[in-house]
């Protein structure tokens, strides 16, 4: 994805960085989910 010319230096990274971060939350709330239902059976 090319970025636009008028964001700033690091933006880029920035962005990535934080789409890492979503990511590894949403497997980290997933895991706690799919192990609080298998605690239940």
């Amino acid at each position: 994805m090319e970025l636009a010319p008028n964001f700033p230096d690091g933006y880029a990274e920035a962005l990535a960085s934080l789409k890492e971060q979503v990511r590894g939350a949403q497997l980290r709330a997933r895991r706690a989910a799919n192990t609080a239902m298998i605690e239940l059976y």
